[in-house]
């Protein structure tokens, strides 16, 4: 007999009411430029919870994946097509990005302007423009 470790945890097993989900990675998809830049949750299981949200990316924050400081110029960055973010928290609610948090984001598959594979910033959440979490609960601008 073989016992699955990762059992309740699959995309419809598992997790609490409220989206929470231990061992899935929090990732969102990045889109825009500049002054208007978007990152929307990436659902990996269910329950989850919808989110999109209004981001600043930090000046003089962008490094390499191992860290290593780059000279990149946040306004350069350009997320088009949408890119894959990873924040290093676990896909819960609870987790989740929100408002005036900073966080530092991992683009792992994104080539920087000065053509490093895979980068790191920090983000400033500006604003929250949708959240849904778990069947049934709803808000626009904020968690209820």
């Amino acid at each position: 007999m073989s016992i699955n470790q990762d059992q309740g945890r699959g995309p419809r097993g598992g997790g609490e009411a409220g989206g929470s989900q231990p061992g899935y990675g929090l990732g969102y998809l990045c889109f825009g430029q500049g002054s208007q830049v978007y990152l929307v949750h990436r659902m990996q299981a269910w329950p989850s919870f919808g989110q999109v949200l209004t981001v600043r990316l930090v000046p003089g924050t962008v490094r390499t994946l191992v860290g290593h400081p780059l000279g990149d110029d946040v306004a350069a960055i350009q997320f088009d097509p949408a890119q894959r973010a990873e924040t290093g928290r676990d896909d819960t609610a609870a987790g989740r990005l929100m408002a005036g948090q900073v966080a530092t984001i991992a683009f792992p598959l994104t080539r920087s302007p000065s053509f490093s594979r895979g980068f790191t910033v920090q983000v400033e959440v500006e604003r929250e423009l949708y959240l849904e979490i778990s069947e049934g609960e709803f808000s626009e601008g904020g968690p209820t």
